[in-house]
């Protein structure tokens, strides 16, 4: 399988005429490595996507070490938007990732 490709669908009226959608494979039987991330973030800043939103989780490590935050922050220096989901690991408190400590 690929590892990115572009999916046709049908285009609603609202849409750009020039909007599409593509999906990158980044997660693996045996995991979702940093390595593939953000070489699919990389990938689709090659392909002049305008956005970038994804559903990610993960335990919490400092932003200089967190490889989406890495790669959102390269998105965002080249204009892209970037959505991330807070990915929520439990009912405690402290468990979602992609959240400023101290929100």
């Amino acid at each position: 399988m690929p590892a990115s490709s572009s999916i046709q669908v049908e285009q609603p009226e609202e849409w750009p005429p020039h909007a599409r959608v593509a999906a990158y494979k980044v997660c693996w039987k045996t995991g979702c490595f940093g390595s593939d991330i953000l070489a699919r973030m990389e990938q689709a800043i090659l392909d002049g996507v305008d956005i970038l939103s994804f559903s990610l989780g993960g335990g919490y490590v400092p932003y200089y070490r967190d490889i989406i935050a890495i790669g959102a922050f390269a998105a965002m220096e080249k204009g892209i938007l970037v959505s991330c989901l807070a990915g929520n690991s439990g009912p405690t408190k402290s468990t979602l990732a992609n959240v400023p400590h101290g929100s």
